[in-house]
């Protein structure tokens, strides 16, 4: 009897176990949709510490674990179990309680980074704590419980000698049981809590079992290992080593994106940079008679000026610069893919500059650098103010503090309140305590938020009012520069005009870098734009003097009564031969013509004039219904600029 109430006492570690692993999954989750929502990204490129985030996550973790784990010495006293309630033997328990939560946070935290989406986490995590916390206890409790329950059946009773081979066998079972106790003190980070119970109790038992059985003049095997003669010390002793490999794993795996294949990067930038310049010298060949046309970039005179310009600047001159940017994906291996090539920009203080481009032309990689998510770059340098990007962590961590960032992604816990998001933002750009209240109700005023929503948690707020909190958040706090990617997607018209307000309206030094797909955005915010176009500055200026120098002459758009492409095509071609059809849809063309004189061009040139006194004529000759001859917007530079690219990966293709 007392054998198996010794035994069964480790059933409560057991228990306590199971209820920490069941809770194990939440904390897991949790950190992945911080990744996933890019709550912790947003809150390190504005200046919080990695290890201010990992200190505090496991801090409030650990505070909620245990008040669990200080559940069972609770019920021990008040119950008073056999062989734990006694002083020595409770004082045993007290620290496996107080530290067994630390290696199953860790080994949490380390799972989490294993998944990229919450719902995989949550199917598979708590498959995965209850299997790692349930079966290696059970081995070794089944195990303990049968072969101590073969060596007291084999010794001698009256009428009957000692049964040598049940003897064997038992103990035979408890040195498998003593291997695996050994075994996943040290390599499962559930196993302490139990792993500590089943030490005790069979400390405790083992003075009373050898008691009884001195006198047949056999010795059982009863206890399992020790260290420095504390049987409860391996379980504890295994479980910090364990923490202090997950601490050295999560480390590394936090700041992978430091060092990984740092050594094939290094072998590379040589190889990037001869490249960069090579590609600097090339201009887009016009095709020879029967020759076809070779595809190839542009470079800019003005994005070659601007190239100059950042090369001889210093850091501190401008709000952003990056000089030779190179980022390459997948370096050195058969999916290499180059996001940014050898870009320099220099970005002046208070200016608002926008950076436009088709999808996969690298404005998200370079923003990405900006902020730091991406760190180090292939090549390049990149500085926020006087402090340098891709220099020591201390002048990275200084380069963060300038910025506001307000990513595609809204990252906001959706438990938290808006106003509670905007005070954590305001005390991680170091705003005094007096002032982060009355800065973040002045920002929920100015954005349209009532004080209702402003204290409702962000998880019941619509799309809209999740863009607006995450503009909020990036200019929390008045920040020397912010980051803004596509900051009024899926916003109405009405509030889209709001906090293009709200960003005219900004201090004066701020500065802003904009991404957008919207060309009125871009045109109505920005004091320069630039097109980037596969990962180079295809053109860059004001949004006028793009219009002007890459237009390319005016736009010509004709809408007919159904007319055939065939007739419509021969009438422009033969006002205007070197014409050319750029869209046609249901009756609707759209020409692109050279630079043309107002009046008085020579002979067998087109000038405005004649092409207006042309155009009220082709009602009979093409029907047509209406036309209009303007200077091509900026969304048709931008399309036009698209297309080369699509022309560029077709021919690489």
């Amino acid at each position: 009897d007392n054998v198996a109430m010794g035994i069964s006492g480790a059933g409560a570690g057991l228990w306590m176990t199971i209820s920490l692993a069941i809770a194990l999954p939440h904390f897991a989750t949790t950190l992945v949709t911080d990744r996933v929502q890019r709550c912790l990204y947003v809150a390190t490129s504005q200046g919080l510490r990695l290890s201010a985030y990992w200190v505090g996550t496991f801090l409030s973790n650990y505070l909620h674990y245990l008040v669990l784990a200080l559940m069972v010495p609770m019920c021990i006293l008040v119950f008073q179990a056999p062989f734990y309630s006694e002083v020595d033997t409770f004082m045993q328990y007290v620290p496996a309680a107080l530290f067994s939560p630390v290696p199953m946070l860790l080994f949490a935290y380390c799972a989490s980074r294993l998944f990229s989406t919450t719902e995989a986490c949550s199917k598979f995590m708590p498959s995965i704590s209850l299997f790692a916390s349930l079966v290696p206890f059970l081995c070794v409790y089944i195990m303990t419980i049968l072969g101590l329950t073969l060596q007291i059946q084999a010794l001698p009773t009256v009428g009957s000698d000692l049964n040598e081979g049940m003897l064997q066998q038992g103990k035979s079972l408890h040195k498998w049981a003593n291997g695996i106790h050994w075994t996943m003190s040290f390599i499962d980070p559930f196993y302490c809590l139990p792993g500590t119970f089943v030490a005790i109790g069979l400390t405790q038992l083992s003075g009373f079992v050898d008691e009884t059985v001195s006198k047949f003049g056999v010795e059982l095997d009863i206890l399992f290992p020790s260290i420095g003669g504390n049987y409860v010390a391996v379980p504890l002793v295994g479980a910090g080593l364990l923490s202090t490999i997950l601490v050295c794993l999560l480390a590394w795996d936090t700041d992978r994106s430091c060092n990984v294949i740092a050594h094939s990067l290094r072998e590379r930038r040589h190889a990037d940079e001869a490249e960069v310049e090579l590609e600097d010298n090339r201009v887009e060949s016009e095709p020879g008679a029967g020759a076809p046309a070779r595809l190839s970039y542009v470079r800019d005179p003005d994005v070659l000026e601007e190239q100059r310009r950042v090369a001889s600047a210093s850091p501190g001159s401008c709000a952003v610069m990056y000089r030779d940017l190179v980022h390459t994906y997948n370096a050195g291996t058969a999916r290499e893919v180059r996001a940014v090539r050898g870009i320099s920009l220099g970005v002046s203080v208070g200016e608002c500059f926008c950076l436009l481009g088709p999808n996969g032309a690298g404005k998200t990689t370079t923003l990405d650098v900006l902020t730091g998510a991406i760190f180090p770059p292939t090549c390049g340098e990149v500085c926020i103010g006087p402090h340098s990007a891709t220099g020591s962590r201390e002048q990275r961590h200084a380069a963060l503090k300038l910025l506001g960032n307000c990513p595609q992604v809204d990252p906001l816990w959706p438990t938290l309140t808006g106003r509670q998001h905007l005070l954590f933002y305001a005390k991680v750009k170091g705003l005094p305590p007096h002032l982060r209240a009355q800065q973040a109700a002045a920002l929920l005023r100015a954005l349209g938020f009532s004080d209702f929503d402003a204290d409702k948690p962000t998880g019941g707020y619509s799309g809209g009012m999740r863009r607006k909190l995450s503009l909020a958040i990036a200019l929390i706090g008045s920040p020397p520069t912010m980051l803004l990617d596509e900051p009024s997607a899926a916003v109405d018209a009405a509030a889209k005009r709001h906090l293009w307000r709200v960003v005219k309206r900004r201090e004066p030094g701020q500065t802003v870098i904009l991404t957008t797909h919207s060309m009125e955005e871009a045109e109505a915010l920005s004091d320069r734009l630039a097109i980037q176009v596969r990962g180079r500055l295809r053109c860059l200026g004001t949004p006028d003097h793009i219009k002007m120098t890459h237009g390319a002459g005016y736009q010509l758009e004709l809408l007919t009564n159904q007319a055939s492409q065939a007739g419509v095509e021969e009438f422009v071609l033969g006002l205007c031969p070197t014409a050319r059809l750029m869209e046609c849809h249901e009756g609707r063309f759209l020409f692109q013509l050279p630079v043309l004189r107002a009046v008085g061009a020579g002979a067998g040139e087109l000038s405005l004039a004649t092409l207006f006194t042309k155009m009220r004529e082709a009602t009979r000759t093409i029907g047509l219904r209406d036309y209009s001859i303007s200077r091509p917007t900026l969304e048709q530079v931008f399309l036009r600029l698209s297309k080369e690219q699509e022309e560029l990966e077709g021919g690489q293709h």
